[in-house]
């Protein structure tokens, strides 16, 4: 649905169009293809808002609402911190999000809107006991999520589960 112009170019190029010729070798590289999650994203947005750059900005709003949101609960879980400064945090990101001439549409805002409820779920005090099976599934499917949004996500995925193997470890005695 979203992006259909820009996608039958390139696969009409790919597969068969008037970009493939004998003489011109056509490589797909694994970076060039978008993830799909965040095809589907814009799709919805263009299928409640509207064709067009217009329906992108009201997502990128919910997405950087909903990541102030998860970030100013995990500030208050985390650090224990009071409301005001929890506040302040989540009021910073949400207004350097939108500092460059309008919301961001870029896909790290969506991948935040995952990461932020991850890191909500993982500072659960009852974590000191040991992880717990759905909290942990959570998270995964979070982070599923953060990977279909964005390929790149994946490297932000590997370091929060080795500083949560750690986190967890420690907490549980195992080191």
């Amino acid at each position: 649905l979203a992006r259909h112009h820009f996608l039958g170019r390139h696969l009409n190029g790919a597969f068969g169009g008037p970009l493939d010729d004998p003489q011109q070798a056509v490589v797909l590289d694994f970076a060039q293809w978008p993830a799909l999650g965040d095809f589907h994203q814009v799709a919805l947005a263009e299928l409640a808002f509207g064709h067009g750059v217009t329906a992108v900005r009201p997502l990128r709003a919910l997405a950087v609402g909903r990541t102030a949101f998860f970030l100013r609960l995990y500030m208050r879980r985390a650090t224990g911190c009071g409301l005001g400064v929890a506040a302040a945090v989540a009021t910073a990101y949400a207004f350097l999000s939108v500092a460059n001439g309008g919301l961001a549409t870029n896909t790290e805002i969506l991948v935040n809107a995952s990461f932020a409820p991850a890191l909500w779920l993982s500072a659960d005090p009852r974590m000191a006991r040991g992880p717990a099976p759905a909290t942990s599934l959570a998270i995964g499917l979070l982070f599923g999520a953060m990977v279909q949004t964005n390929y790149l996500a994946g490297v932000l995925v590997v370091g929060f589960c080795l500083a949560y193997a750690v986190a967890v470890g420690a907490a549980a005695g195992w080191g």
